[in-house]
């Protein structure tokens, strides 16, 4: 008795062939057993010759025969004293992968499909999908093809690979990758969500990062919560995204309500405060005058110092902020990013306004 080949990978057929010799009649079937079991009988061909061709699962197999002559009622000629040995093991599938997409957002909703596949059988058991190393999920293979959709890829070029984790007739196997380029799908961050007045000034500053992520539309901004007495403001007040393909800076100005509107400039250098050292210096040019003549000027040098004196403190004094009209304490306020009606995001922030 043959077996050809006696090692093969799965999804491959073995053909086994017996040879019935005898001076007489060779004529009947021959039984053909796996561990034991019987597979199949065959008619012995006028060639002395039965063959059985099939295709076994993953395993090691003894493989024996009887003979059983034609008319006769039990075997009379066994192979069990010479068995033939099959070993099968498992075989290598073909794994592919696809994307729906060239390039997208964080955003944007993808559809990655699996396919496994491979000659003389049908792999089963489930496909993981990956971007890099990050696990995007794991899904059941139906039929020969497994579909993971999903939003969330990573931002960059990246290379999404399908990872088939094998069953009892297949061994795991990765396919190559599928590139997408992804950007930042839309968002809105804030540089700080903690804003505080400090001393001698009644404003305070932050930044919303605005990434486009791919839409048209035009955003506008709104505060909601802020104390009576204090206001904000967005530079600039609404923002067209048509064409941004990067990320976009709002400044956030919070101050109470008779504050300038920038933080460049300290509350010490108002209009007010000029006009107090204008004042200051007008007596002491005035005295200038006469001293010019009468060469009195030590004396009068002493006087303008004084002069310029009082007028530097009064300045100091006026120009620096009274108390907020808002009882000092922390205070949450939210900020929300619209299109048109439609609210896209809220964001969290507290002011804190201190005991001066």
């Amino acid at each position: 008795m043959q077996a050809s080949p006696q090692n093969l990978a799965y999804g491959n057929p073995v053909t086994l062939t017996a040879t019935v010799y005898g001076p007489n009649n060779t004529s009947g079937t021959v039984a053909f057993y796996s561990n034991g079991t019987l597979l199949t009988s065959v008619a012995v061909q006028p060639t002395a010759m039965a063959s059985y061709t099939y295709t076994p699962v993953v395993g090691v197999y003894t493989i024996t025969a009887t003979f059983t002559p034609q008319g006769a009622s039990a075997p009379t000629v066994n192979s069990n004293l010479t068995p033939i040995t099959v070993t099968v093991k498992q075989a290598t599938p073909t794994v592919g992968v696809g994307v729906n997409a060239a390039s997208g957002f964080t955003t944007t909703s993808v559809t990655i499909t699996g396919t496994v596949t491979a000659t003389g059988g049908t792999p089963t058991g489930s496909v993981t999908f990956f971007a890099g190393t990050t696990n995007l999920g794991t899904v059941a293979l139906n039929g020969s093809t497994a579909q993971l959709t999903l939003t969330g890829l990573p931002v960059g070029n990246d290379c999404i690979t399908a990872d088939y984790l094998g069953d009892n007739n297949y061994v795991t196997q990765t396919s190559s990758c599928a590139y997408i380029v992804v950007a930042p799908g839309f968002g809105v961050s804030a540089a700080s969500a903690s804003l505080a007045f400090q001393q001698n000034y009644q404003e305070a500053q932050t930044y919303l990062t605005i990434n486009p992520g791919g839409r048209t539309d035009t955003l506008t901004f709104a505060c909601q919560g802020l104390p009576a007495k204090i206001s904000c403001a967005f530079t600039p007040a609404t923002l067209a995204l048509t064409g941004l393909t990067t990320a976009q800076n709002i400044q956030l100005l919070v101050s109470n309500s008779g504050a300038q509107a920038s933080l460049h400039e300290g509350p010490a250098r108002s209009g007010y405060s000029t006009r107090i050292i204008a004042l200051a210096l007008l007596p002491m040019a005035l005295l200038l005058l006469p001293a010019v003549r009468r060469r009195r000027l030590p004396m009068l040098m002493l006087l303008a110092f004084m002069t310029l004196s009082a007028a530097a403190a009064l300045n100091g004094c006026g120009a620096s902020p009274t108390a907020v009209e808002q009882a000092p304490g922390t205070y949450p306020f939210t900020v929300t990013v619209n299109s048109g009606t439609t609210t896209l995001q809220t964001l969290n922030f507290t002011l804190t306004i201190p005991n001066y």
